[in-house]
């Protein structure tokens, strides 16, 4: 829960700084921001972790993609998340219109439209297992 608290004096020294009624040290003006609870410990094995809102990127570390999560829990906890090991996707859904007779020539075109892309990814494209069904 955020530290909402108007401050309760304001130092015009040097520095700005700002004290709370918290009694918490004084906060530098320019890095001014709510003290956040401590987030519990977190099995990766078995504990759920929904983000509220998050910022997403990509980093690479001996070729592999590493997805870094920064964000917010629904409790209110700044957590970041590190995915090794996670391939980017798309999903893409075929329209209502495509009969089993025209799939092939469907995964014929993702397939050219997709070496475009791949090509800048530096990986093939590839089936999952709902491809058998077709």
């Amino acid at each position: 829960m955020p530290n909402n608290k108007q401050p309760q004096q304001f130092d015009d020294s040097k520095n700005r700084r700002i004290r709370h009624n918290s009694n918490q040290p004084p906060l530098l003006l320019h890095r001014l921001h709510w003290m956040c609870p401590q987030a519990p410990i977190i099995n990766c094995e078995s504990d759920e972790l929904m983000f509220q809102q998050m910022d997403i990127r990509v980093e690479f570390c001996n070729g592999e993609e590493i997805v870094i999560m920064i964000g917010t829990t629904i409790e209110g906890y700044s957590v970041m998340c590190r995915v090794c090991g996670f391939r980017l996707y798309f999903y893409i859904c075929a329209p209502n219109t495509v009969q089993r007779d025209n799939l092939p020539l469907l995964v014929a075109w993702l397939q050219w439209y997709g070496q475009a892309w791949n090509h800048s990814l530096g990986s093939p494209l590839q089936r999952t297992p709902l491809d058998n069904n077709w």
